[in-house]
Protein backbone atom coordinates (compact mmCIF):
# COMPACT_ATOMS: atom_id res chain seq x y z
CA UNK A 1 0.00 0.00 0.00
CA UNK A 2 1.61 3.54 -0.65
CA UNK A 3 0.64 5.98 2.15
CA UNK A 4 1.99 9.53 1.36
CA UNK A 5 3.73 10.00 5.04
CA UNK A 6 4.97 7.03 6.85
CA UNK A 7 6.05 7.18 10.51
CA UNK A 8 9.33 8.97 9.96
CA UNK A 9 7.69 11.35 7.29
CA UNK A 10 9.62 9.89 4.12
CA UNK A 11 7.22 9.05 1.10
CA UNK A 12 7.87 5.11 -0.06
CA UNK A 13 8.24 6.15 -3.25
CA UNK A 14 11.14 9.50 -2.46
CA UNK A 15 13.83 7.82 -4.21
CA UNK A 16 11.86 7.76 -7.55
CA UNK A 17 11.53 11.70 -6.89
CA UNK A 18 15.17 11.99 -6.50
CA UNK A 19 15.93 9.83 -9.44
CA UNK A 20 14.07 11.88 -11.48
CA UNK A 21 15.74 15.05 -10.53
CA UNK A 22 19.50 12.91 -10.78
CA UNK A 23 17.88 12.66 -14.43
CA UNK A 24 17.96 16.37 -14.98
CA UNK A 25 14.28 17.16 -14.13
CA UNK A 26 14.54 21.17 -12.18
CA UNK A 27 11.15 19.81 -9.80
CA UNK A 28 9.55 16.82 -8.67
CA UNK A 29 6.61 15.89 -6.88
CA UNK A 30 4.67 13.04 -5.63
CA UNK A 31 1.09 13.56 -5.29
CA UNK A 32 -2.16 11.97 -4.78
CA UNK A 33 -3.00 10.94 -8.31
CA UNK A 34 -6.56 12.97 -7.87
CA UNK A 35 -4.33 15.91 -8.11
CA UNK A 36 -4.67 14.99 -12.10
CA UNK A 37 -7.27 17.34 -13.80
CA UNK A 38 -8.79 16.22 -17.11
CA UNK A 39 -11.00 18.27 -19.45
CA UNK A 40 -12.28 18.27 -23.03
CA UNK A 41 -10.85 21.56 -24.08
CA UNK A 42 -7.42 20.52 -23.97
CA UNK A 43 -7.75 18.25 -26.65
CA UNK A 44 -9.38 21.08 -28.66
CA UNK A 45 -6.27 23.56 -28.36
CA UNK A 46 -4.36 19.91 -29.93
CA UNK A 47 -7.41 20.00 -32.73
CA UNK A 48 -7.20 23.56 -33.44
CA UNK A 49 -3.98 24.70 -32.62
CA UNK A 50 -1.23 22.06 -33.50
CA UNK A 51 0.06 20.84 -36.99
CA UNK A 52 0.73 17.19 -35.84
CA UNK A 53 -2.93 16.62 -35.23
CA UNK A 54 -3.68 13.51 -37.05
CA UNK A 55 -0.33 13.20 -38.05
CA UNK A 56 1.22 11.55 -35.24
CA UNK A 57 0.53 8.40 -34.00
CA UNK A 58 -0.08 9.44 -30.50
CA UNK A 59 -1.78 12.96 -31.11
CA UNK A 60 -5.27 12.87 -31.02
CA UNK A 61 -7.27 11.65 -32.27
CA UNK A 62 -5.16 8.42 -31.96
CA UNK A 63 -4.92 8.89 -28.19
CA UNK A 64 -7.19 8.14 -25.04
CA UNK A 65 -10.57 10.91 -24.59
CA UNK A 66 -10.45 13.02 -21.69
CA UNK A 67 -12.77 11.13 -19.99
CA UNK A 68 -10.65 7.54 -20.78
CA UNK A 69 -7.68 9.19 -19.37
CA UNK A 70 -9.68 10.33 -16.27
CA UNK A 71 -11.15 6.23 -16.04
CA UNK A 72 -7.54 5.45 -16.00
CA UNK A 73 -5.79 8.00 -13.27
CA UNK A 74 -9.25 7.28 -11.44
CA UNK A 75 -7.63 3.65 -10.94
CA UNK A 76 -4.38 5.00 -9.82
CA UNK A 77 -3.18 6.59 -6.01
CA UNK A 78 0.00 8.17 -7.19
CA UNK A 79 1.58 10.42 -9.59
CA UNK A 80 5.29 11.18 -9.99
CA UNK A 81 4.96 14.62 -11.54
CA UNK A 82 8.17 16.15 -13.18
CA UNK A 83 9.58 19.61 -14.97
CA UNK A 84 12.33 19.98 -16.94
CA UNK A 85 13.75 23.64 -17.82
CA UNK A 86 13.24 24.66 -21.50
CA UNK A 87 17.06 26.09 -21.56
CA UNK A 88 18.32 27.21 -24.63
CA UNK A 89 16.47 28.28 -27.93
CA UNK A 90 16.98 25.45 -30.43
CA UNK A 91 17.30 22.56 -27.43
CA UNK A 92 13.68 21.68 -27.39
CA UNK A 93 13.61 18.67 -29.30
CA UNK A 94 16.47 17.22 -27.73
CA UNK A 95 15.00 18.02 -24.46
CA UNK A 96 11.62 16.32 -25.49
CA UNK A 97 13.45 13.25 -26.21
CA UNK A 98 15.77 13.33 -22.93
CA UNK A 99 12.46 14.00 -21.04
CA UNK A 100 10.67 11.22 -22.90
CA UNK A 101 13.57 8.73 -22.45
CA UNK A 102 14.08 9.36 -18.76
CA UNK A 103 10.25 9.11 -17.80
CA UNK A 104 9.62 5.53 -19.26
CA UNK A 105 13.29 4.70 -17.74
CA UNK A 106 11.44 5.68 -14.57
CA UNK A 107 8.18 3.76 -15.76
CA UNK A 108 10.58 0.82 -16.40
CA UNK A 109 12.57 0.88 -12.94
CA UNK A 110 8.95 1.10 -11.11
CA UNK A 111 7.85 -1.76 -12.66
CA UNK A 112 10.55 -3.91 -11.66
CA UNK A 113 10.31 -2.68 -8.42
CA UNK A 114 6.73 -3.78 -8.54
CA UNK A 115 4.79 -0.83 -9.26
CA UNK A 116 3.71 -3.26 -12.58
CA UNK A 117 0.84 -0.67 -13.31
CA UNK A 118 3.15 2.55 -13.37
CA UNK A 119 2.52 4.27 -16.80
CA UNK A 120 4.22 7.69 -17.61
CA UNK A 121 2.69 10.05 -19.53
CA UNK A 122 5.39 13.32 -21.70
CA UNK A 123 4.81 16.62 -22.91
CA UNK A 124 4.08 17.33 -26.37
CA UNK A 125 4.30 15.44 -29.68
CA UNK A 126 6.12 12.33 -29.73
CA UNK A 127 9.25 12.82 -31.17
CA UNK A 128 11.44 9.93 -31.23
CA UNK A 129 11.54 9.97 -35.06
CA UNK A 130 11.75 12.98 -37.06
CA UNK A 131 8.85 12.27 -39.43
CA UNK A 132 5.83 9.92 -38.30
CA UNK A 133 4.08 7.85 -40.96
CA UNK A 134 0.78 7.26 -39.26
CA UNK A 135 -0.16 5.21 -42.97
CA UNK A 136 2.46 2.67 -41.57
CA UNK A 137 2.90 0.81 -38.15
CA UNK A 138 5.41 2.99 -35.46
CA UNK A 139 8.56 2.21 -36.09
CA UNK A 140 9.76 2.59 -31.98
CA UNK A 141 6.93 0.28 -30.64
CA UNK A 142 7.25 0.04 -27.31
CA UNK A 143 9.24 3.51 -26.42
CA UNK A 144 6.15 5.97 -27.30
CA UNK A 145 4.08 7.30 -24.43
CA UNK A 146 1.20 10.14 -25.24
CA UNK A 147 1.58 13.43 -24.45
CA UNK A 148 -0.16 14.79 -20.98
CA UNK A 149 -2.35 17.33 -23.61
CA UNK A 150 -2.93 14.52 -26.42
CA UNK A 151 -5.05 12.83 -23.36
CA UNK A 152 -7.00 15.71 -22.47
CA UNK A 153 -4.82 16.37 -19.01
CA UNK A 154 -5.17 20.17 -17.81
CA UNK A 155 -1.15 20.36 -17.48
CA UNK A 156 -1.42 23.75 -15.55
CA UNK A 157 -4.13 22.92 -13.52
CA UNK A 158 -2.68 19.70 -12.71
CA UNK A 159 0.56 21.12 -11.24
CA UNK A 160 -0.84 23.98 -9.56
CA UNK A 161 -1.80 21.38 -7.64
CA UNK A 162 1.08 20.04 -6.53
CA UNK A 163 2.64 23.24 -6.09
CA UNK A 164 4.25 23.94 -9.36
CA UNK A 165 2.60 27.40 -11.07
CA UNK A 166 3.72 27.04 -14.60
CA UNK A 167 3.37 30.48 -16.73
CA UNK A 168 3.13 30.75 -20.28
CA UNK A 169 6.18 31.76 -22.74
CA UNK A 170 5.46 35.54 -23.35
CA UNK A 171 7.59 35.40 -26.45
CA UNK A 172 9.89 33.17 -28.81
CA UNK A 173 12.90 31.66 -27.00
CA UNK A 174 11.31 32.45 -23.36
CA UNK A 175 11.93 29.68 -20.83
CA UNK A 176 9.06 27.24 -20.20
CA UNK A 177 8.74 24.47 -18.45
CA UNK A 178 8.30 20.77 -19.58
CA UNK A 179 6.00 18.51 -17.72
CA UNK A 180 5.37 14.44 -17.74
CA UNK A 181 4.53 12.28 -15.27
CA UNK A 182 4.27 8.91 -14.14
CA UNK A 183 0.99 7.24 -12.08
CA UNK A 184 2.15 4.59 -9.89
CA UNK A 185 -0.27 1.47 -8.70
Amino acid sequence: MITFMSKVGVHPLGDYRERALGRGASWSRLAPASYVVTAPWVRYKCRFGCGCYGHRHLCPPATPTPKETAAVVAAYRTALLVAYDSGRRGRERALRRKMHRDLLALERELFLAGYYRALAFVAGPCNLCKTCDVSKPCLKPGEPRPSLESCGVDVFATFAHAGLHLTVAQEVGAPYKLCGLVLIE
